[in-house]
């Protein structure tokens, strides 16, 4: 005689019955999150902001902010090495940084990026992304600014009148904004913005220092904030 009530039998082989049946399911989804963990055909999960390696610019250009606080070490090679570019100054490449600081300028800057979008051809989505982008940046940019307060060279080592703190450069910033910007308008999304944001920072940030009104460092800022920036802002969804 059973010691289960009448009927237990059947129900207990009910429940087996269902386990066997949704075993193929629960293997499924521990073989669809395998294979998700080896980078298979599932989608991948959204990579956080903060673990994201294109943040890896931003993150540069925040230990640069709090590395050129007065009595740093990157102060003292700032003022070394300004030293040893302005005692080589010659009037005319004082004219011709004046002349490429001018990428740098709104007047130039956001003429650029309508135009390659123009010519890309771009959809008017990813002009609108790209325009907030930059504009975005801008303002962070200024914030930053406004916050650090770090002072500008001597005056008397100015070639040309600069406007506001010092770090990150506003120029350097905006023409590595609108050489990356116009990057990707032109070369879609998986190209990558690096032969656009390197070689327009290293041309408009050394005008900067060669007039006086920048420190290395801050040019340096300015164009990893610019890189960083964008690569966040502009990756694919």
């Amino acid at each position: 005689m059973s010691c289960y009530p009448a009927g237990g039998n059947a129900q207990r082989r009910g429940m087996i019955a269902g386990g066997d049946k949704a075993r193929p399911n629960r293997t499924a989804r521990a073989d669809g999150l395998y294979r998700t963990l080896r980078g298979g055909s599932h989608a991948a999960t959204p990579t956080p902001l903060l673990t994201d390696h294109r943040s890896c610019p931003l993150g540069a250009a925040g230990v640069l902010a709090l590395l050129v606080q007065p009595g740093q070490v990157l102060t003292r090679a700032d003022i070394w090495l300004s030293d040893r570019v302005l005692r080589r100054r010659r009037p005319v490449v004082i004219g011709l940084a004046r002349a490429v600081s001018l990428l740098g300028e709104p007047k130039v800057a956001y003429p650029v990026i309508a135009t390659a979008a123009a010519l890309a051809r771009a959809k008017p989505e990813l002009i609108a992304r790209v325009g907030l982008t930059v504009f975005g940046a801008t303002v962070v940019r200024a914030g930053l600014c406004r916050v650090l307060q770090r002072p500008r060279p001597p005056e008397a080592d100015w070639r040309t009148r600069p406007d506001g703190a010092s770090f990150p450069s506003r120029h350097t910033t905006l023409a590595a904004l609108a050489a990356g910007a116009a990057w990707r308008l032109v070369g879609g999304p998986h190209r990558s913005l690096l032969p656009a944001i390197v070689p327009v920072t290293a041309v408009v940030g050394a005008s900067r220092i060669y007039l006086g009104v920048h420190w290395p460092t801050d040019v340096l800022a300015g164009g990893l904030f610019a890189h960083g920036w964008l690569a966040l802002c502009l990756r694919e969804r």
